[in-house]
């Protein structure tokens, strides 16, 4: 009895262990997808930054203008 006992604890603990292994498969998996896309997205995400900064520029320059005219 306790040798069944002993073998279903074994059993589970490799269970467990296999799950374990996966999970940080999955999780190391992740960080090279987050460090692959934040190197395409951030060049992105600095040019709209800077397309922004250029448009509140412009933006402000017309009404300058207008009021000068």
């Amino acid at each position: 009895m306790e040798n069944k006992k002993l073998s279903q604890v074994q059993q589970l603990l490799e269970i467990y262990n296999q799950r374990a292994g996966r999970y940080d498969q999955r999780i190391e998996d992740f960080k090279v997808m987050r460090a692959e896309i934040s190197a395409v997205e951030e060049p992105r995400v600095r040019r709209n930054e800077r397309n922004i900064k250029i448009a509140i520029v412009a933006a402000v320059l017309l009404v300058i203008a207008s009021i000068v005219i």
